[in-house]
């Protein structure tokens, strides 16, 4: 009886290891068995610094830096954000750049994501104000 329980007591625990193991990878990766994914990433242009981003800087970044990693096609679009920690700094409202890739879902894809969010933090300072969200989506054909 005592060998019984030891053996049930592993195999429940082994039980228990695998299945946080594949909850961890599916909350990493919830998204794996769809096709195509569309990240939207958010830069602040307004730095800790006071500084802001400007245009000129913004162009080369996304020359440089962006367009390479995904030459497929992108969008910007020209927003305003409110921060948590906007009512400390006195601007309410800081301008935002968001960009719009619909793109393949695989692996090198987030890895491309990763270093364009550090490239930003490396040329605009380490608390520039970056983060990304993904989704799934379906591509309509043209009719």
């Amino acid at each position: 009886m005592y060998l019984f329980r030891r053996i049930a007591i592993l195999a429940l625990s082994a039980l228990a290891v695998a299945f946080v193991s594949f909850a961890s990878a599916q909350a990493q990766a919830p998204w794996r068995s769809a096709d195509t994914l569309k990240s939207e990433v958010f830069f602040g242009l307004r730095l800790p610094n006071g500084k802001t981003v400007s245009e000129d800087d913004w162009s080369k970044f996304l020359a440089e830096v962006v367009v390479p990693r995904f030459p497929g096609g992108l969008t910007v679009i020209d927003g305003a954000g409110r921060s948590a920690d906007a009512a400390k700094s006195g601007n309410p409202v800081n301008p935002t750049k968001i960009l719009v890739l619909v793109h393949p879902n695989v692996g090198d894809s987030q890895d491309k994501l990763g270093q364009i969010k550090a490239e930003y933090r490396k040329r605009f300072g380490a608390d520039a104000g970056i983060f990304h969200i993904d989704a799934p989506v379906r591509i309509a054909p043209a009719k």
